[in-house]
């Protein structure tokens, strides 16, 4: 990759003609924000207001996004937007392998450039082409990935729900639908680059009062990322395997907020 700047990576944008979309737009769309936010935002592509402006996520779903950037406390202007093709597809049709391959190293000049902690994938889209082709955002949404020292994490994209839908919910009340993961972003923020050294190995309180002993910390063989491997202290004290980022996690029940798992003390002699 040659010697990275801005300049470069604008210049890259503005004379690119890797595929067709860049016929009959009004703008290039290379993305906009913070160039030194530890916090990226990937979406699809441009529609139709993008297009006009020349700006990502400034239309109906970039007024969701910066809902559910301020219900986690995150100024939109903290972070960086960008998407997979920096060209409106024609009738905002999902862009094709093809063209999300013609902008790849786009993408790639950003993400050297910003070196970001963090990085949110908006919709399917963006997920297969930077987490892998295998995942689903049905299944696979709120789940975190590690990528060469970057946590990566896939979600609805705003437009999974209508702007008015949150509008009816007033303030900075999100669909749940769209805010699956959301809410996690902040911790792994402040704690991306510990997360899986806070798990020691010995016996955990659930939030629902059964206890766990952890065993090892390991690394998933195909995505790198950190797991949690467990027993059971009841029962027939089965072992199971957990994403470390899972463990960490906060949940909210009832108004009331409790970390999944509990430190109380050493494992079995």
């Amino acid at each position: 990759m040659p010697d990275l700047s801005w300049e470069l990576f604008e210049r890259q944008v503005s004379q690119c003609q890797m595929c067709g979309l860049c016929q009959n737009i009004h703008h290039k769309v290379p993305g906009q924000g913070d160039h030194h936010s530890p916090l990226m935002l990937i979406g699809e592509g441009p529609g139709q207001v993008e297009d006009e402006e020349g700006l990502a996520f400034v239309g109906p779903a970039g007024q969701l996004l910066t809902k559910m950037l301020a219900a986690i406390s995150l100024p939109r202007d903290r972070v960086y937007i960008c998407n997979v093709v920096k060209c409106r597809p024609p009738q905002n049709r999902v862009p094709t392998d093809e063209e999300a391959a013609a902008c790849k190293l786009h993408l790639r000049i950003q993400t050297a450039l910003i070196r970001p902690k963090v990085i949110v994938l908006l919709g399917s889209t963006a997920a297969k082409n930077i987490i892998g082709a295998d995942i689903r955002i049905t299944r696979d949404r709120g789940k975190w990935f590690e990528r060469k020292g970057i946590w990566m994490m896939a979600t609805y994209h705003p437009s999974a729900r209508p702007v008015e839908e949150a509008r009816r919910m007033g303030g900075h009340a999100v669909p749940a639908r769209s805010a699956d993961g959301f809410g996690t972003v902040q911790r792994h923020l402040s704690g991306a680059d510990t997360m899986s050294e806070t798990i020691k190995p010995g016996r955990y309180r659930h939030f629902k009062g059964k206890e766990y002993e952890v065993l090892y910390i390991a690394t998933h063989s195909e995505t790198r990322e950190k797991m949690v491997v467990y027993r059971a202290l009841y029962g027939e004290r089965g072992v199971w395997v957990r994403p470390a980022s899972m463990w960490n996690e906060v949940i909210e029940r009832d108004g009331k907020t409790y970390r999944r798992f509990t430190y109380i003390g050493e494992g079995d002699a």
